[in-house]
């Protein structure tokens, strides 16, 4: 497919640096792009580069500014400006260079994330309490997000004054979402009290807890993990929704090797994280998320802190599911309401985690790819690469072709044969293929993003996507917590 990139940069600068005495709106025209999706943990990264007529005044006057970023296909469809918003920021850092007989200038900018990371340390009056619903906790982070304000006494806004701190993320006070086919799933969850939703063994502190000295997007993302769901920030919304792509990757993008995928590279490696495994179900008919651990706390096999361990020898006891909940991974397992079955799956889970663990990354050049049950030879490609963001599967289909052709062929020898003549083995390879297929590991053509580089030029455009495996932690046959 032909591809026409376009992209509009808007910058609202605040007048002497100052929000409160307006602003004045930008529009540089951009020559090159870099654009950085980065996992929920991190803010999404911007890098533009526009003339210096544009935008060459003093760089400290640009540095504060707000940023938006649209991005489209220029062949494929019209500008919508709603549609097309693919980021908005602050400015951090701004750049003056000359660039051969031009200057230009590069300004870099942050998703909102790094307000909330900035954050730090969090104030313990502003952390939640247990009987707060989701809703109310993001209200009372936002409110405690900011800097001192020496004059809050006199402040016109009551929050400042009942806080002493002017919010730095106002504006997103309001916008906390929870998707739509999300909020059919779990009806009950953004009106629950967060302490009715998360596991009973929370209730051993007197608020949700987080690290010592962490900031304030890691005071939220601790309360959200502990209900068992996600939290991110796009554009100028927070969304809270649940993962269930870990097991189940309902008609992902399919990326094809030789067809639209330009350069590709994947590892596994032995050196596998010491972690255990934490599955988690939301249970809808306590209302109550369920967990299970694979090793148990205690386990050698997981590595904790010597503070944990020396303070639990002290006291005569195990270690604490709270002491070592850093230890673990946590994974999504949804539609789980029996214990006992969850249990049997997070000893599967961690199996094949040390099976399978493989990640890489991947480059295209286009704009648009099918899904996994679309035909390239009569529909239009309809997953726009731009709206990827980490945690969404995606399909790779690499140098076996198919997958489930090879596996149809019941005879071994006929499937060293296929792997010779059509795909160009030699005959080692083609036998330890052939005898390999149909292990629980080469199951899932399914892995998940991690993150996602977009670089756009005058003469370039490229997407490079980072992924990981998907666990497939299929149940075999009954196996005792404890093996």
């Amino acid at each position: 497919m032909i591809y026409r990139p376009r992209a509009v940069l808007e910058l609202e600068v605040p007048i002497r640096g100052k929000v409160d005495e307006g602003f004045v709106t930008l529009s540089p025209t951009p020559i090159e792009v870099r654009w950085t999706k980065n996992h929920h943990l991190a803010a999404d990264e911007i890098t533009v580069t526009v003339p210096w007529a544009e935008a060459g005044v003093e760089p400290r006057q640009i540095k504060n500014g707000r940023v938006a970023l649209w991005l489209w296909d220029e062949n494929y469809e019209d500008f919508d400006k709603a549609r097309h918003l693919r980021f908005t920021g602050m400015v951090k850092k701004v750049m003056r260079r000359m660039n051969g007989d031009s200057l230009v200038v590069d300004i870099s900018a942050h998703d909102y994330t790094t307000l909330f990371l900035n954050m730090k340390p969090f104030p313990s009056r502003g952390v939640p309490e247990w009987t707060d619903t989701l809703k109310q906790a993001w209200e009372k982070i936002c409110d405690h997000t900011g800097w001192k304000d020496p004059d809050a006494a006199n402040s016109e806004n009551p929050r400042t004054r009942a806080t002493g701190i002017k919010s730095s993320v106002e504006q997103l006070r309001d916008r906390l979402r929870f998707p739509d086919d999300f909020v059919k799933r779990h009806p009950q969850i953004p009106s629950v009290q967060i302490g009715k939703a998360v596991p009973q063994r929370f209730h051993a502190i007197s608020k949700p807890p987080h690290p010592t000295n962490s900031d304030a997007w890691t005071v939220w993302e601790h309360i959200v993990t502990a209900m068992g769901l996600m939290t991110y920030i796009d554009k100028d919304e927070c969304i809270v929704t649940d993962v269930t792509e870990n097991y189940d990757g309902q008609d992902p993008a399919s990326f094809i090797y030789a067809h639209n995928i330009a350069e590709f590279e994947e590892a596994a490696d032995t050196d596998i994280s010491a972690k255990g495994v934490l599955l988690q179900s939301y249970n809808p008919l306590t209302g109550v998320l369920m967990e299970s651990r694979y090793p148990l706390p205690g386990d050698e096999r997981i590595k904790i802190t010597k503070a944990v361990a020396k303070r639990a020898a002290k006291a005569g006891r195990d270690p604490s599911e709270n002491e070592t909940s850093g230890d673990y991974e946590p994974f999504p397992c949804h539609e789980i309401t029996d214990q006992e079955t969850l249990d049997r799956k997070a000893y599967q889970a961690y199996v094949e985690r040390n099976r399978q663990e493989m990640e890489g990354s991947l480059t295209t050049h286009e704009m648009r790819v099918w899904k996994a049950s679309e035909d390239p030879e009569t529909d239009r490609p309809s997953v726009d690469l731009l709206s990827l963001r980490a945690g969404d599967a995606i399909r790779i289909v690499t140098d076996l072709g198919d997958l489930s052709v090879i596996r149809a062929i019941s005879n071994t020898e006929e499937r060293i044969r296929y792997l010779q003549e059509r795909l160009g083995y030699a005959e080692p390879m083609a036998r330890l293929v052939a005898l390999n297929i149909d292990d629980v590991k080469f199951q899932s053509e399914l892995f998940h993003v991690s993150a996602l580089d977009v670089e756009l030029g005058p003469e370039t455009f490229k997407i490079a996507v980072k992924f990981h495996n998907l666990i497939v932690a299929i149940i075999e046959q009954e196996k005792p917590i404890s093996a």
